[in-house]
């Protein structure tokens, strides 16, 4: 099963060649889009011999259904230009196409958008699927999606463990609050053009979380609600903004009553509502109460790593060789968290940052791993600790 990897930028010589070494040996074929570039993107997508299609006058996400023409390949993959694939995440795509049941066309993968001192964001993105008549993106100029497409064809959407390691917020600097602005401008207009469609629910939903990291929180409740009353399959999407929304204001009674909404719901949504309510309880100082729903967010996901992590914060004191031994299967599952680039401290305002994967009283992994071997008296690994913590921070 070959793979076409598909990209839409522009002007990204800063980060486009480190993408295209993480995905080169994992693709058949790769294809970039470019919407106008005036720097070197070009070129170095050249001395990786991608295909290169010019689409200078077609807005964002407008581009993407012609990489879709363009591919070759049994499958496409879509990466971004900021994203990353490790070694494992690469073994996971090829596995996942190789053995995909007939009736599943497309796969959700883990995004980790990095928020800066090793601490992130995961939520899930539709970014493989099959290269089959009828798969097309949205018309949406943002958050395009192949999503409905699919569905309308009867495809099932299945899962794959392979993290895309987003790292745009600690690598260029600056333009946060640029960026914030374009985008909620761009989604009021397409809110605009888009009057009677199923799609307003995701419109009115991003709007929202534009206006709550900027503290338009009042504003961000009314699309939130607007969201509720579009599209009654995807209310939990906005319930948990709501949620969010509360906790951002410190209002935990009905950050509560929101986020029990989503117990039994599955998936991302009922892990991260246990994330609140787990925040809570340890913003409360009833950390015993903020393990157990941590312990049930791992039970929902449990290749997600943030929870081991969790877990292992609020497990230091009283059980430092689970501690331990949480922060080693966090390692093998995220291969970045010994890259010093997440370490650094993150541009704002980020929409992503309201959607943390972290309890605010985590601690990063070195203070895990030292203090629990220091407790345990083990000095040689306490050292080690101590010298990997100097070599990375």
């Amino acid at each position: 099963m070959g793979i076409s990897v598909c990209m839409l930028i522009k002007n990204e010589e800063a980060q486009l060649g480190d993408c295209l070494e993480c995905v080169y040996d994992l693709s058949d074929e790769i294809i970039i889009v470019d919407n106008g570039s005036t720097d070197n993107t070009i070129s170095i997508a050249n001395s990786y011999k991608c295909r290169v299609i010019s689409c200078p006058d077609l807005v964002l996400d407008k581009g993407r259904n012609e990489y879709i023409k363009a591919a070759k390949e049994d499958w496409i993959l879509v990466v971004d230009a900021d994203e990353r694939l490790d070694k494992r995440g690469r073994e996971c795509i090829k596995e996942a196409v190789a053995n995909a049941p007939d009736d599943v066309y497309s796969f959700l993968l883990p995004r980790y958008d990095y928020l800066g001192n090793g601490r992130w964001s995961m939520i899930t993105m539709l970014r493989l699927f099959r290269n089959i008549e009828g798969i097309f993106y949205n018309d949406l100029s943002v958050h395009a999606s192949p999503g409905p497409s699919i569905r309308a064809l009867g495809g099932r959407t299945s899962y794959v463990n392979a993290p895309l390691h987003h790292l745009d917020n600690l690598m260029l600097k600056g333009r946060a609050l640029c960026k914030r602005e374009r985008y909620t401008e761009l989604i009021k207009k397409e809110i605009v053009e888009h009057k009677g469609s199923k799609s307003l629910y995701l419109l009115h939903s991003l709007l929202g979380t534009e206006y709550s990291c900027v503290g338009r929180y009042d504003d961000a409740m009314k699309e939130y609600e607007k969201a509720k009353e579009i599209d009654y399959d995807f209310i939990p999407l906005a319930q948990i903004y709501i949620a969010q929304n509360y906790l951002l204001q410190n209002d935990y009674e009905n950050t509560i009553k929101n986020a029990e909404i989503l117990i039994g719901n599955g998936g991302v949504l009922e892990e991260r509502a246990y994330t609140l309510l787990a925040e809570i309880e340890a913003r409360r100082g009833d950390y015993a109460k903020a393990r157990i729903f941590c312990e049930n967010a791992l039970r929902s996901n449990e290749n997600a790593t943030h929870h081991l992590i969790n877990i292992a914060s609020l497990s230091l004191q009283n059980d430092p060789e689970l501690a331990i031994n949480y922060i080693e299967k966090a390692l093998t599952q995220n291969s970045y968290l010994l890259n010093d680039i997440i370490y650094k401290k993150g541009d704002r305002p980020n929409p992503f940052e309201q959607q943390i994967s972290f309890l605010s009283t985590t601690n990063n992994i070195f203070k895990i791993m030292k203090d629990s071997y220091r407790q345990m008296g083990n000095r040689q690994k306490y050292d080690e600790w101590v010298t990997l913590e100097k070599k990375i921070l």
